[in-house]
């Protein structure tokens, strides 16, 4: 495409889908001829894939303004709890959960856990999910009530 030519819609579609094809499939991938259709011959990789190694990671703990806000008396917030627990040892997900129950716990925290206000309809429902990253699962509920 030159610069003095007008682009249609069309063609700036298909360019940009044949583009993101052409990136997402390496030529080792793509069988037979070493050409991604729509985009032409492509160049082979310059060696072997990556190989990613374990190694340490700063922990990182992220909340909305109640882990930060809501002590429930004590002298921690919930983000300071999971990050003492994350670099004392203890399980991940077991720091975690001893965070977020501070402010689940608190009554003057009115969007979550004990001193959560009912929704539009006037009824409390939980919702809740977590992942546990280093084993790789997940769970989750909603709109689950008389809790």
């Amino acid at each position: 495409m030159s610069g003095d030519r007008n682009v249609t819609r069309r063609e700036f579609v298909s360019t940009s889908a044949a583009t993101c094809v052409a990136t997402a499939f390496p030529a080792s991938l793509v069988v037979g001829t070493g050409t991604v259709p729509g985009v032409g011959p492509v160049a082979p990789l310059a060696g072997p894939p990556a190989v990613h190694t374990k190694r340490a990671v700063e922990p990182l703990v992220i909340s909305d303004v109640s882990g930060f806000r809501y002590k429930n008396g004590g002298p921690e917030n919930s983000v300071e709890r999971a990050f003492r627990g994350i670099t004392e040892g203890e399980d991940v997900l077991d720091a975690l959960i001893a965070g977020v129950n501070i402010p689940e716990l608190d009554p003057d925290e009115t969007g979550i856990g004990f001193g959560g206000l009912p929704n539009a309809d006037g009824v409390v429902q939980l919702d809740s999910c977590c992942m546990h990253g280093p084993k790789k699962q997940a769970g989750g509920v909603a709109a689950l009530e008389g809790v």
